[in-house]
């Protein structure tokens, strides 16, 4: 998620909280993924601020939840889990 967000030459580095990310990126996908049966939980623990290009770690966000929805259709009980931990750095 690192490589692509620092790769983006678009758009200015500001500190962001990534469960805000998170959370609205869900927003986007959330309705198509229980459409299709997939169960999405998520947790990002206090405030997680990172210095990033906001729109490039959003569509990596989008990205790696769309490619685990590919990943677990056709399971028993589909899930996405998506766990943040922040460290002090």
């Amino acid at each position: 998620m690192l490589t692509l967000a620092r790769r983006s030459p678009q758009g200015r580095l500001c500190r962001y909280d990534l469960g805000k990310l998170v959370q609205g990126t869900v927003g986007l996908v959330e309705a198509r993924l229980a459409k299709r049966g997939i169960g999405l939980s998520r947790q990002v623990d206090g405030m997680c601020e990172c210095l990033c290009n906001k729109e490039s770690v959003e569509q990596t966000i989008l990205n790696v939840i769309l490619n685990a929805a590919d990943a677990v259709s056709g399971l028993t009980a589909p899930e996405i889990r998506i766990v943040a931990e922040c460290d002090d750095r």
